[in-house]
C-alpha cells in the first residue's frame, strides 16, 4: 500500500469528499432544524449552532503558529484528526439516540460533542490543504478544487434524502438520533481507507520567511478584511432560516430539505463554471460575482413566501456559496506563495469559521431583541463593501 500512486490518492481523497458530503447534508445542515425542534429562541439556536465554528477557528488560529511542524507532519495529522474526530461524532450521535436528555440539556450537550469533532477535524482540513497544494499537479488544481465541490455535493444530495426519508413523517428527537448515527456511521466507515492510502509525493522545500514588502501586507489585509465581509453578510441570517421557514411562513421539513436539495444542485452543477471564470478572469475576480450573487439571495429570502420561491432562491444561495468557497480555495492553493501557504490558509480557515459564528449569534440575538427578523437578511447589504478591498488585494 506503501506504493500507492499518486492518482490513487488523488481517488481516494475525491472519494472521501463524497462520504464527507454525506455527512454535511445529512447532519451538519440539520443541525439548526434539530435546534429548532429543541427551543423556539434564536439565541440559543444561534449560540448552539456556532459552537463547532468557534472551536475550529481556535484550530485555526493555533495552526498558523505552527506552520513547519504542520508541513512536516500533515499526513500523521490529517489521518489522526480524521479518525479522532469520526469517533466523536457517532458517540454524540448516540447520546440523541439513547434519550436520556431533552431541551436545552440535550441541545447544548451534542452541541459540545459536536464542537469538540469539529476543533479536531479543522487540523485535518488545514493539513488537507496544504497536501493538496503540493502534491496535486499545477495544471490540474483548479479542476480538482471543482471536482472536490461536485462530489462533496454528490454526498451532500445523498445525505439529505437520508434525511428527508427518515423526517418526512415523524420528525421527532429519535428520528434525528437515528439520522445522526446511520450518518455518522457512513462517515466512519471510509477511515481505513484514508489511513491505508495517503502519502507525500511532493513535500514543498521553501523556506518561509517573514519579509514582505509594504505593498504585500496592505494587499493581504485588504484580502482578509474582504473575506471577512464576505462571510459575515453571508452568514448573518443563516440560523434564521429554519426556524423562519417553520415560524413564519408554516414550512415544515419538506421545506428544508427540499431547499437545501435546491441548494446542493447547484453546488453540483455551479464548481465547474466557477473553474472557467477562475481561468478567465483570475480567482478574485471570480469572489466579487459570487459574493453579490450570495448577498442577492439573503435579501430576498423574506420575500419568498412561497415554497417554490424558495426553491429558487436556495438554488442561487448554493450556486454562489459554493463559488465563494472554489474561489477562495483556488486562491489559497494556486496563487499564494508555498513559503506563506499555510499562514494564509490558517487566517483564511479561521474566517471562515470564527466570522460566521460571531455572525450567526449576532443575527439570531438582533432576531430576537427586534422582534423583526427581517431586518437581519437586509443587513447581508454590507457584503458589498468586500468588492472594493477584493479589488485592492
Amino acid at each position: 500500500m506503501a506504493g500507492a500512486s499518486l492518482k490513487t490518492v488523488i481517488a481516494t481523497l475525491l472519494t472521501d469528499s463524497v462520504i464527507w458530503g454525506i455527512w454535511f447534508g445529512g447532519l451538519w445542515l440539520y443541525r439548526p432544524v434539530l435546534a429548532a425542534r429543541l427551543t423556539s429562541s434564536y439565541t440559543h439556536i444561534a449560540v448552539s449552532t456556532a459552537m463547532p465554528l468557534i472551536a475550529a477557528s481556535a484550530t485555526y488560529i493555533a495552526s498558523g503558529f505552527h506552520e513547519e511542524f504542520i508541513r512536516k507532519y500533515r499526513v500523521a495529522l490529517f489521518k489522526l484528526s480524521i479518525v479522532l474526530s469520526r469517533v466523536v461524532y457517532l458517540l454524540t450521535s448516540y447520546i440523541i439516540l439513547a434519550n436520556l436528555l431533552d431541551g436545552l440539556e440535550l441541545l447544548y450537550t451534542v452541541s459540545i460533542g459536536f464542537t469538540v469533532a469539529n476543533a479536531i477535524s479543522s487540523l485535518a482540513g488545514i493539513a488537507w490543504a496544504d497536501y493538496v497544494a503540493d502534491n496535486v499537479p499545477t495544471n490540474l488544481k483548479s479542476r480538482y478544487v471543482a471536482l472536490d465541490s461536485i462530489l462533496g455535493t454528490v454526498g451532500a444530495l445523498i445525505g439529505t434524502s437520508i434525511a428527508g426519508a427518515l423526517l418526512y413523517e415523524v420528525q421527532s428527537i429519535a428520528s434525528y438520533g437515528k439520522l445522526f448515527m446511520i450518518i455518522s456511521t457512513i462517515l466512519l466507515t471510509n477511515t481505513p481507507i484514508l489511513t491505508i492510502f495517503i502519502r507525500e509525493f511532493n513535500r514543498s522545500s521553501t523556506v518561509r520567511t517573514n519579509v514582505q514588502s509594504t505593498v504585500a501586507r496592505r494587499a493581504a489585509q485588504n484580502f482578509y478584511l474582504a473575506t471577512v465581509i464576505i462571510y459575515l453578510s453571508v452568514n448573518l441570517s443563516a440560523p434564521i432560516i429554519p426556524p423562519f421557514i417553520i415560524h413564519r411562513f408554516g414550512g415544515n421539513e419538506l421545506w428544508i430539505t427540499l431547499t437545501n436539495g435546491a441548494n446542493q444542485v447547484a453546488s453540483l452543477v455551479a464548481p465547474m463554471m466557477w473553474s472557467i471564470v477562475i481561468e478567465s478572469l483570475g480567482s478574485l475576480n471570480a469572489t466579487k460575482i459570487a459574493t453579490i450573487l450570495a448577498v442577492i439571495a439573503n435579501i430576498t429570502f423574506p420575500f419568498m413566501p412561497t415554497l417554490h420561491l424558495q426553491i429558487v432562491r436556495a438554488f442561487l444561495a448554493g450556486a454562489s456559496g459554493i463559488g465563494i468557497w472554489v474561489t477562495l480555495f483556488s486562491y489559497l492553493v494556486r496563487d499564494v506563495d508555498s513559503g506563506h501557504r499555510i499562514r494564509y490558509i490558517a487566517k483564511v480557515f479561521t474566517i471562515q469559521n470564527l466570522v460566521p459564528a460571531i455572525a450567526m449569534n449576532l443575527g439570531g440575538a438582533l432576531a430576537d431583541i427586534l422582534s423583526t427578523p427581517e431586518i437581519v437578511f437586509l443587513l447581508s447589504a454590507v457584503g458589498f463593501a468586500s468588492l472594493a478591498l477584493l479589488g485592492k488585494s
